[in-house]
Formats: structure tokens, sequence, C-alpha cells
């Protein structure tokens, strides 16, 4: 289960300005309004799991968003985070950052969203995302489900945003859309166990 959930924060900013050996599904406008949107102030701080070595760390942002680190081993994942509510269900709608040098080496590099659906508890965060798999999938099955383009092993979901709340409170009950799941304990209060020399 690690090796999935890190390859969907992977992805995201795999899939865009690369040609990728599997075909995903990624959002090209974001998932919230102004009359959605939610601020939880106790999802600040750092979170892990550490049966899957995954840490997360999160921070306070401009515009009532937040900043998302995800680190696993070596790898560093940053997005830019909006909570938002759809029928009841709290979501994360996460934005790469990317960086300035990617930017200027890649023209037609365009950051596209990751939606996740997100339960807070009283010191733990489950995450559930998107699967890009199953999306594809339904995609072919329901092609007038939205408005996608598709090229180089990629679907781009060019819908707007009314339309994707739509699809968004139709999935949030569809295990199979929702599989990639992590659940993540405050680290406040809970020091890192010590490695000792040779251990």
């Amino acid at each position: 289960m690690r090796k999935r959930i890190i390859t969907a924060i992977v992805l995201v900013l795999f899939v865009f300005g690369c040609k990728v050996s599997v075909e995903v599904a990624t959002w090209f406008h974001p998932g919230y309004t102004p009359g959605t949107v939610t601020i939880r102030n106790e999802i600040v701080g750092l979170w892990i799991n550490r049966k899957e070595e995954l840490r997360l760390e999160i921070a306070n942002a401009k515009n009532k968003s937040y900043e998302f680190l995800f680190m696993e081993r070596n790898k560093i994942s940053a997005f830019h985070a909006v909570l938002f509510t759809l029928d009841n269900q709290l979501f994360v709608d996460l934005l790469p950052v990317v960086k300035r040098e990617e930017k200027m080496s890649n023209l037609f590099l365009v950051p596209t969203h990751l939606f996740v659906k997100l339960d807070i508890r009283e010191d733990s965060l489950e995450l559930a995302f998107l699967d890009f798999f199953w999306l594809v999938n339904y995609l072919k099955k329901n092609p007038h489900a939205a408005k996608f383009i598709e090229g180089d092993g990629r679907v781009l979901i060019t819908e707007k945003t009314k339309k994707i709340q739509g699809l968004l409170v139709d999935f949030k009950s569809n295990k199979e859309a929702f599989r990639i799941t992590t659940v993540l304990e405050s680290a406040h209060g809970k020091p890192e166990p010590e490695v000792k020399p040779g251990g």
C-alpha cells in the first residue's frame, strides 16, 4: 500500500512535461469555489505514518490555503493545498509547487490538480486519494461523463469547477475511486524513536 500512496503523489508531478509509461488522469481546473473553501487550522503541524515511512508537514499559506510537504525517504513533494467541503465531505485540492527552473526548462508546463478526501480525527489524519488509474478507466467506460483531452499517456480533464464538484460528490462514496488511503498520526508530543549506533 505504501508504494501505491507514493505513486499517486509522485505521478501528479511527473505527468505534465514528461512522457509516462502508464495512462493517468488529472484535472486542469480547481475543485473549490470561494463559498466551499474551508479553514481547519488544527491540521497544521507534522503528521507521520511510521509503518509506511511517510511524513506530511502542513503549514499555513496565503489566501486561506496551506502548504503540504510530503516526505518519503529521499522523495519530497510540495503542494499548494486548499481545503473545501462538498455535501458534508471535506476535500483537499492539491496543486504541485513547480520550481522556477522547471518552468524555465519547459514552457508548456501546466500544473494539474489532485483531489483527496480528508478525515480529521483527534490525533490523526486520514487521506484518501482519487485514484488516477480508476479515473482513466471510468472515463473510458463513460466518455461523456466529463470533457477531457488525451495524449502521451495523459488524460487531462478540462471540465469547469462546478462540473468537477458534481463528479466529486458522485465519487465520494465509491471505495474504488478513493482506494489509495493512508492514516498519519500527529507527531506532537511523540518524539522519534532513538536510533542507536549499529542498530
